[in-house]
């Protein structure tokens, strides 16, 4: 599995820097949470039906794919932070930048936390999107998809989540590396449809309605006196693919 990898490109410089964390690619962070608009919503109720725990995510439901031309000149970056995972890269932030500018012009999706990237000029492996983000380009071409969420409750009772996550500080995801024994795989054990169970490579976009800081995000995980754990998860579409074979 490919290490998570962090690749700057200033607004002034596009100056490049490896570290094995994340793809950063902004200036001045921003936020939108229009992704999210299951929080704050009434959770339904774990009941003797639901020993462990229950689902609301409609088995189905698609995501939304959308496209960027971005055009920035010798003075504007994307304006990005980027999570790269092992499967997939994710948007953490908007800041000042050409994708900023493509958001206030464009009267159809735009460019928001959480949307994961799929392609950078007709290019989809992590290596050779990383590559194309990173390259001086006027213009940059990017497919975007937005995932549906999942939320899911889950009664622990004190028990461990039993997931191993990779995520980074500042960032707004947190991603599922595997699945150990534990509350989460007593709920895959129990439900029906398999779309409605926790995966490998699943993203936690809100845990215990804590969302957009991946260190409080874990902070709230790990929380012994909790006898519920509340979830918000995102599918990235590579793992969707895989799934069916395509």
């Amino acid at each position: 599995m490919a290490d998570t990898f962090h690749l700057t490109l200033d607004d002034d410089s596009d100056a490049i820097m490896f570290r094995p964390q994340t793809l950063d690619l902004r200036s001045a962070p921003s936020r939108s949470f229009d992704n999210l608009g299951m929080i704050g919503q009434p959770m339904p109720k774990v009941g003797p039906q639901d020993p462990v725990g229950v689902c609301t995510f409609p088995s189905g439901e698609e995501g939304e794919f959308f496209d960027v031309l971005a055009e920035r000149d010798a003075n504007t970056g994307l304006g990005l932070k980027l999570f790269v995972m092992p499967t997939c890269i994710s948007v953490s932030r908007v800041g000042v930048g050409a994708i900023a500018n493509f958001n206030e012009k464009s009267t159809g999706p735009k460019v928001q936390m959480n949307d994961f990237i799929l392609e950078v000029n007709g290019h989809r492996s992590i290596d050779q999107m990383a590559q194309g983000l990173r390259e001086r380009e006027p213009t940059v071409l990017l497919r975007l998809y937005r995932a549906p969420l999942r939320r899911i409750i889950l009664n622990t009772e004190g028990r461990r989540s039993g997931i191993r996550v990779r995520t980074l500080s500042s960032h707004s995801l947190v991603y599922i590396e595997a699945i150990l024994d534990g509350v989460i795989a007593s709920y895959n054990d129990q439900v029906r449809d398999p779309d409605h169970e926790i995966k490998m490579h699943d993203c936690l976009v809100s845990i215990n309605g804590v969302y957009g800081d991946a260190d409080r995000m874990l902070l709230s995980l790990t929380d012994k006196s909790a006898t519920t754990l509340e979830l918000l998860i995102v599918r990235p579409l590579a793992q969707v693919k895989d799934e069916l074979n395509l």
